[in-house]
């Protein structure tokens, strides 16, 4: 990338963000961390803040499983990340011991991202995760249960 390539800011993330009138928040926990939601899917968005990774990462936790189901839910994040082209699905875990399924999408932007690649990505990282968060969903529906 050429040297003159604008830098991955918070600002930028969120003019785009604005500008596709998507509603978010801050983080409590981390000021450059973007909270929003897709779908009902609880959705964080680090603009290179935390590593040279500009990160969307989605979960859903308002769908949990009981900490039984883990190991089915670890075979379905296996499968899913064999198949799909773009994200890596996990397990994740409350402190109740409620699990749920959470996607992950990085791109590397240490060089920067024209506006028009930074569209891109986050388009594109927004779909790859909500399709895996509805493939979830769609897996475990009937075992599915509230967040406590």
């Amino acid at each position: 990338m050429a040297d003159n390539t604008p830098a991955i800011t918070r600002a930028r993330v969120t003019q785009l963000l604005d500008n596709k009138n998507v509603r978010y928040d801050t983080s409590e926990d981390n000021p450059n961390l973007i909270v929003t939601a897709f779908s009902s899917f609880g959705t964080i968005i680090d603009p290179a803040t935390l590593s040279p990774f500009l990160t969307v990462s989605m979960a859903s936790s308002n769908k949990m499983l009981p900490a039984e189901a883990l190991s089915s839910l670890a075979a379905w994040a296996n499968k899913w990340n064999a198949s799909t082209v773009y994200g890596m699905a996990f397990p994740d875990q409350l402190d109740s011991g409620h699990i749920f399924a959470r996607v992950e999408c990085n791109l590397e932007v240490r060089h920067g991202l024209t506006d028009e690649q930074l569209e891109e990505f986050l388009m594109t990282a927004l779909a790859a995760c909500l399709e895996s968060m509805e493939d979830y969903v769609a897996t475990f529906d009937p075992q599915l249960i509230a967040a406590p």
